[in-house]
């Protein structure tokens, strides 16, 4: 009688407990929003993979026609360009993964995660090292003047520098990348039990300081100084020279930054117990794919900007463009082209 008592009693006391199984993220349908993710992903993917790969080879194209690079900024809106072709041909495996999931094994998985955030890290540090070459070129002229035999020399060992530190800076996704299969295979990067919560976090924040905001930091004060120096100069082409690469810093930024800040809340998030509530995991999952389209759709957009902004790369882009169609005067054009001093990218 006691036992029956005991079980009676139990049985009450677990049917008087409301259970919310609305902060465990387990219980979340997500089929709407994955079948809206989709259309979107298969639909910019293969946008930003087309339209991307023509514009930074027909960026590889002008500098290939026009045999050397000329100044500094030139070297670095180059490999800027090589970053963005590189990433690029991740994209048929990131736009197929999101029909069927990851079918292309661990290794690419690995790939794909290291080559995206390598032209994450490479993209701003080279835009650091534009702004840094401008400042100097701008506002410290003399020295800039001195230097000038040396300049491109060093372009390339700090274009290597950049590479390297960027391929560092990446390494947590590559060695931590897995294939997780559940209804279906994921790729994404999983941090082992085994490593502590907090270098875990500190992890993905430190690779965003380092990679992103440090840079930000830098492009901040340089071009601070310059335009401050440019509006007491009074000097209008000194205006239009700089207005491309301040275009193109915007650029990545605005693309760049909403997904950067998103990543760093969702990496933060993580420590919090229990879990995310479902209204407010399908809310982040919305965002991070939006901002994922943007910070993509980013890597088609200077060719662009070049195109339509820079004035000695439309005309360098239309000398290619001539001689492809009437290669009978290319030798004459290209003697022609190869006198001219100034930079192929900027206007």
């Amino acid at each position: 009688m006691a036992t029956s008592a005991t079980m009676a009693d139990y049985s009450e006391e677990m049917n008087s407990i409301t259970m919310d199984y609305s902060d465990y993220t387990y219980f979340c349908d997500k089929t709407e929003v994955q079948k809206i993710f989709r259309k979107l992903q298969l639909c910019i993917y293969s946008i930003v993979f087309i339209v991307g790969l023509m514009g930074n080879s027909l960026v590889l194209g002008t500098y290939i026609y026009h045999k050397k690079l000329k100044v500094m900024t030139d070297v670095y809106l180059l490999n800027l360009a090589v970053a963005d072709i590189l990433f690029l041909f991740t994209l048929p495996f990131s736009a197929a993964s999101s029909q069927a999931g990851w079918v292309f094994g661990k290794f690419m998985c690995r790939i794909v995660k290291l080559l995206y955030k390598m032209n994450l890290y490479s993209g701003f540090l080279f835009l650091m090292c534009i702004s840094v070459d401008r400042y100097f070129v701008i506002v410290r002229a003399a020295l800039a003047h001195r230097l000038r035999s040396k300049r491109l020399r060093y372009s390339r060992h700090i274009t290597l520098i950049v590479w390297l530190f960027s391929t560092l800076l990446s390494l947590p996704e590559f060695i931590y990348a897995k294939v997780e299969n559940s209804s279906e295979s994921i790729c994404w990067v999983i941090y082992p039990d085994s490593m502590k919560t907090w270098m875990r976090v500190a992890t993905p924040i430190l690779q965003m300081l380092l990679g992103f905001f440090l840079p930000l930091l830098v492009m901040i004060f340089c071009y601070s100084v310059i335009i401050k120096t440019l509006l007491q100069a009074r000097n209008f082409e000194k205006h239009k020279a700089i207005k491309v690469i301040l275009l193109v810093v915007l650029i990545f930024i605005v693309f760049q930054a909403p997904y950067t800040i998103l990543t760093i809340l969702s990496t933060v998030t993580k420590l919090r117990v229990g879990g995310v509530p479902c209204p407010e995991s399908n809310r982040r999952d919305i965002a991070m794919e939006v901002t994922t389209c943007l910070a993509y759709t980013r890597c088609c957009l200077n060719p662009i900007l070049y195109v339509f902004v820079g004035v000695k790369f439309r005309n360098n882009l239309l000398s290619l463009l001539r001689q492809c169609s009437s290669p009978a005067n290319s030798s004459r054009r290209a003697s022609v082209v190869n006198t001219v001093t100034t930079s192929t990218f900027t206007v």
